[in-house]
C-alpha cells in the first residue's frame, strides 16, 4: 500500500497513521492479541488480549503524551506516527499532569483501522475518558 498521509482521514485502513494530520479514533492491531485504541486528540486505551501481560491502566483511557514508531529492521524511529511493520511506542501520563509517565511498546503493528462513528461511540460508552486537559506532543508541533 502506498502512503498518502492526507488520505488516512478518508478511509478506514491505512499503513501509516500520522497523528499530525489525522483525526478520529483508531484501533491498532499487532502480532499480539492486545489492541491499542488511539484517539488522535491525545488519548490511548490498551485493551489487553488473552495471554498478554497485565499492566496498570489497562482498559482505561489515559492521556497520550508522545508516540513513536520503531522499525525493527532498520532501527529507524519516527515521531508522531504509527506504522504497519514497525513497533509503536506510547508515552502516557495516566495520572493526568503529575509527570509520572508510563510507557508501552506494542508488538509489530499489523493493521491500523479508523473506527466508524458508531464503533467509536460504543468504545467511548464502554470506558469513560479522563477529564483532564490534553496537550499531546504532536499538537505542540502544529503551528
Amino acid at each position: 500500500m502506498t502512503h498518502d498521509p492526507s488520505s488516512a482521514r478518508d478511509r478506514p485502513f491505512t499503513a501509516v497513521l500520522d497523528l499530525t494530520r489525522s483525526s478520529g479514533l483508531w484501533v491498532v492491531a499487532s502480532t499480539s492479541p492486545t489492541r491499542y485504541f488511539v484517539d488522535v486528540r491525545g488519548l490511548v486505551l490498551r485493551s489487553r488480549g488473552v495471554g498478554s501481560p497485565r499492566f496498570p491502566f489497562d482498559d482505561e483511557w489515559v492521556p497520550l503524551v508522545r508516540v513513536r514508531s520503531y522499525d525493527p529492521v532498520t532501527r529507524e524511529s519516527t515521531a508522531n506516527e504509527i506504522r504497519c511493520g514497525a513497533r509503536a511506542y506510547y508515552l502516557t501520563d495516566p495520572r493526568g499532569g503529575s509527570l509520572d509517565y508510563e510507557w508501552r511498546l506494542q508488538r509489530v503493528v499489523t493493521e491500523i483501522r479508523r473506527l466508524a462513528p458508531d464503533e467509536a461511540a460504543a468504545t467511548y460508552a464502554r470506558t469513560a475518558a479522563p477529564d483532564v486537559p490534553l496537550r499531546p506532543e504532536w499538537a505542540r508541533t502544529i503551528s
